[in-house]
């Protein structure tokens, strides 16, 4: 991309020996095999690499050179000293990597937002509540500032340092360390130095990867470095996560523009929830597992992440405490019954000589002595009391949200799942499916699977509280107490069938109910173009009685369950109402207790019912889980992207090797730098889609950067999916060739009539910072060229508050979002962009105006951006299909698509011919393949 400025190469003397290595903190050892890496962070207190006294060295030594070429008459500029933040950005919308420009030897400092604890760039490696909850409580990654404090930047050194790729993959299981190229581009004679360090992203420093820091430094010839970045293993599952590296701090170099920073990816191929079923879900046999089996296994995954087991056990714990409230109320209301009410202060009396006759100690029943009013107050207070605590509790409870943390996990994990699906999985997984899954279908699992789990751990140990109460003052209650349990738990066994049919067919009618619904709605033009209201409304009122009828029946038997316990409780009472009353007047039993049984027996029997409920939304909860699991291990292509990607890194430095060893040839050319001369290459592609014929047959071309191509021919001979094989959204196949893209270049796949929910302004800009564009004038800038109204271009100028609502998109035109797509693509100003019929909903002079602008983007290297900048930044290719001759004529190189027979070739002219009679027939021959 285009560069910021940097250090004189001819200014700088940097430190480090002449062999290419990277300096590590503290001299640890360089690992057996010879490779240099980047050093690893030796601890909190070590130095940072940018106040190092050899870089401040450098410093004045640049100053030095570059009094010295002034005087000699050469103009160069030195940069001077920068600090080096780094702020934590938070919202869960927002993710910006973007890496300021560094302009010189700096101080390196870390700040990071405290969450669990602060973290320095420095420090040894993080500790962590845990593992499962990473994407819950990801930490965003933190944008890199650099506050430019120089004089005078150097714009003119013609070396770039930067990535060798946007994206790396590393697998979990496999690969013990990610290794990272850094490369170098253009001048490379003399020595270079550039700082990077890791950022967490939804993957976190100490859970999934080590903390890294340090300098690389580039001795002259060197064309790459690597960082070598240890991955921590778990068994445990997680869905892939990412963290980024960034680039700081250069010296003796120009920081790439766009691609100092680059993301890491974590594939992780375990199973979800674990791996205990890792061969039913590969075999596509996930209905075969045992349901209740299947969820105990999510419960282990939730409980091996630390705060989530922590949080668990002191929900339970907080729950025993409400049983225990229960069980002190019980016997201060025996107390009071038969202690208070009961006291005879005659009685009192004679206790107390009696006790005094004997020599003994004489204590009083009651709490205050002769005061049997005063003794019911306190007996008050301590009843009221304990309720204070509850509430805290309660309140504490609220404010964990525990659940709400075991939501957003599933949740973040669906959609990152969703969005590394293969393309034909992608496909058969409907945007419908997904929502219900994401709202409905987690709820049930957590709210009614989870949690509901936890309150059977709560009514459980309150029985056993009860059952405390009645061994040690009603012993004759025990068999009652144990069997009731027992009856309803034999009760429910033989209920389950008819339960979990009931439950299942009423949640399949509702799913079919809403797609109904929610396909009703969507096709609302066709029902309103043929009148069919009518018939749209009794299609789905017939639906709708079935449903109520199923409703009605599954209602009845979830009724039917509930009065189980109820019924049993209620006849055990009536028993021993009889019994009891005749234990109070033979005298075994106190009043008190009779009476406190019985309330134990009726709280015995609403725990019972509560118990019944819970015990079945845990297993309505299975098949939603069941789904959900089903979802979280479909197939993805990020090992086949992992496969590509390492093969074009491969390919790349090869490539870039053979680049500048013809430097010279290149230069002479009037290229600057030697990696632009890098191709495209399509070599022996084929490609077809599930079931059908190669749409793509044995494709070898080349393509060269920085030109405009046109794509023509008939509908459904591979044009969009050539474009989609170019743009990375179709992957080659195994034994179908090859495309090879240079990896240190953005490569953006373009499709109209996409906007994100949110601002005009967001959607422009999507998630970088407003001035990594280029600043609000530029964006401006290049929405009047595009013709935008000027209604829209005000949006621009709105409170990010006011603007971020979707009201703007109700009156956009079809076009509207075709100039927006066009827009996105010039402010953001990737290297390489591919796009299907961009210009098709436009007018015929409107499409050649923006084909033409569309050519000048091409050959500016981007719009709107400083010309003195311009052949520092790397060329544009924009390849594009089209129709219309006005707009394929704009085009530098155009190739025709054609049956099987005719394949895909380039179009050309005779150039012998006079200039007039080319142009003809240029004309002719593109129209002959238009038509």
């Amino acid at each position: 991309g285009g560069l910021s400025p940097g250090r004189s190469a001819s200014a700088a003397r940097l430190p480090g020996p002449a062999s290419a290595t990277a300096e590590r903190a503290g001299g640890r050892a360089m690992p057996p095999d010879g490779r240099q890496y980047a050093p690893l962070p030796d601890g909190a207190g070590s130095q940072s690499p940018g106040s190092s006294p050899g870089r401040k060295e450098a410093s004045r030594s640049s100053r030095a050179k570059r009094q010295s070429k002034e005087e000699g008459g050469e103009a160069s500029r030195s940069m001077g000293a920068s600090r080096f933040r780094s702020h934590r950005e938070d919202g869960d919308a927002s993710r910006s990597m973007g890496v300021s420009r560094s302009i010189g030897a700096s101080r390196f400092r870390s700040q990071r937002g405290e969450e669990d604890g602060s973290r320095s760039l420095g420090a040894s490696r993080s500790k962590s509540d845990g593992r499962g909850t990473s994407s819950s409580r990801a930490r965003q990654y933190r944008a890199i500032e650099y506050e430019d404090t120089n004089e005078d930047a150097v714009e003119d050194v013609l070396s770039v340092i930067q990535f060798g790729c946007e994206v790396y993959f590393v697998e979990e299981a496999l690969e013990a360390v990610a290794e990272i190229d850094v490369v170098r581009f253009g001048l490379t004679t003399e020595r270079a130095a550039v700082d990077f360090s890791t950022q967490d992203g939804s993957a976190i420093a100490g859970i999934k990867y080590e903390q890294n820091s340090g300098t690389l430094n580039f001795a002259p010839g060197e064309l790459s470095k690597t960082i070598q970045i240890p991955i921590i293993w778990s068994s445990d599952w997680n869905a892939t996560l990412e963290f980024a590296v960034h680039l700081g701090n250069i010296q003796g170099a120009q920081l790439g523009k766009y691609m100092y920073t680059c993301r890491v990816k974590i594939l992780d191929r375990d199973c979800f929830p674990t791996n205990r079923y890792a061969d039913y879900f590969r075999s596509k046999k996930v209905e075969t597992i045992p349901g209740l089996s299947l969820f105990f296994e999510y419960v282990k995954m939730t409980l091996r992440d630390h705060r989530n087991f922590r949080l668990t056990m002191a929900y339970i714990l907080a729950d025993s405490i409400k049983g225990l409230y229960f069980l002190f109320g019980l016997y201060l209301q025996v107390y009071l019954i038969d202690v208070v009410l009961e006291y005879d202060p005659e009685d009192e009396v004679e206790k107390k000589e009696a006790a005094m006759d004997k020599g003994v100690l004489w204590l009083s029943e009651l709490i205050i002595p002769y005061h049997p009013m005063r003794t019911a107050a306190v007996l008050a207070l301590l009843y009221l009391a304990p309720l204070i605590a509850l509430h805290v509790v309660d309140l504490w409870k609220c404010k964990a949200q525990l659940p709400g943390r075991l939501r957003t996990f599933l949740q973040t994990n669906l959609v990152r799942k969703f969005l590394s699906y293969k393309e034909e999985v992608r496909t058969n997984f409907s945007p419908k499916q997904l929502g219900w899954i994401m709202t409905q279908g987690v709820s049930k699992v957590v709210d009614d699977g989870y949690m509901s789990m936890l309150a059977l751990v709560r009514i459980v140990l309150k029985m056993l509280m009860l059952l405390v109460f009645i061994l040690t003052d009603n012993k004759t209650a025990v068999v009652p107490l144990i069997a009731c349990p027992v009856a309803v738990a034999i009760f429910m066994r033989t209920r389950e069938d008819i339960t979990d049919v009931a439950g299942k067919e009423r949640l399949q009618k509702e799913d079919k109910l809403r797609h109904h619904v929610v396909d009703t709605a969507h096709e609302y033009q066709l029902i309103s173009d043929f009148h069919l209201r009518s018939y749209t409304i009794d299609v789905l009122e017939k639906r709708l009685d079935a449903f109520h009828t199923l409703e009605a029946w599954a209602n009845t038997v979830t009724m039917n369950n509930m009065y189980a316990a109820p019924w049993l409780v209620t006849i055990v009472i009536a028993v021993y109402m009889v019994l009891g009353s005749m234990q109070v007047r033979a005298g075994t039993t106190s009043v008190g207790v009779f009476v406190m049984t019985i309330l134990v027996f009726k709280e015995l029997g609403a725990d019972l019912q509560e118990l019944n409920v819970k015990c079945f939304e845990v297993r309505s909860a299975i098949e939603p889980f069941r789904n959900i699991a089903k979802s979280m291990n479909l197939a993805t292509d990020l090992a086949d992207r992992m496969r590509v990607n390492e093969s074009r890194l491969k390919q790349g430095k090869k490539r870039r090797s053979q680049a500048e060893a013809k430097a010279a040839e290149a230069k002479a050319s009037g290229v600057d730098f030697a990696v632009d001369t890098v191709p495209f290459e399509a070599s022996h592609l084929t490609f077809a889609y599930p079931g059908c014929e190669p749409i793509i047959r044995n494709v070898s071309l080349e393509f060269e950067q920085g030109k405009l191509y046109a794509l023509i021919g008939p509908t459904g001979v591979g044009k969009a999916t050539f474009l989609k094989l170019l743009g990375q959204v179709l992957l080659p196949q195994e034994n179908g060739g090859t495309i090879f893209l240079p990896p240190h270049l953005r490569i953006v796949h373009v499709n109209q009539n996409m906007l994100l929910p949110g601002s005009f302004f967001r959607n422009l800009v999507l998630n970088s910072r407003l001035k990594d564009v280029g600043g609000k004038t530029r964006v401006q800038n290049i929405l009047n060229m595009l013709n935008f109204e000027k209604e829209l271009i005000d949006l621009l100028d709105l409170p990010e508050e006011e603007a971020s609502s979707s009201e703007w998109m109700a009156r956009l035109p079809k076009s509207a979002y075709a100039r927006i797509t066009l827009a996105r693509v010039f402010i953001m100003n990737p290297e390489v962009v591919v796009m299907h019929s961009p210009l098709s909903l436009f007018n015929e002079a409107e499409q050649e105006r923006l084909a033409y602008l569309l050519r000048q983007h091409v050959e500016r290297k981007g719009l709107d951006l400083p010309e003195k900048q311009q052949r520092f930044r790397r060329p544009r290719t924009v390849f594009f299909t089209a129709g219309n001759l006005s707009v394929v004529k704009a085009a530098h190189k155009v190739y025709a698509f054609g049956e099987e027979e005719e394949g895909i070739h380039l179009l050309s002219v005779d150039e012998t011919l006079e200039s007039g009679k080319r142009a003809e027939a240029w004309e002719a021959i593109l129209q002959k393949h238009l038509s």
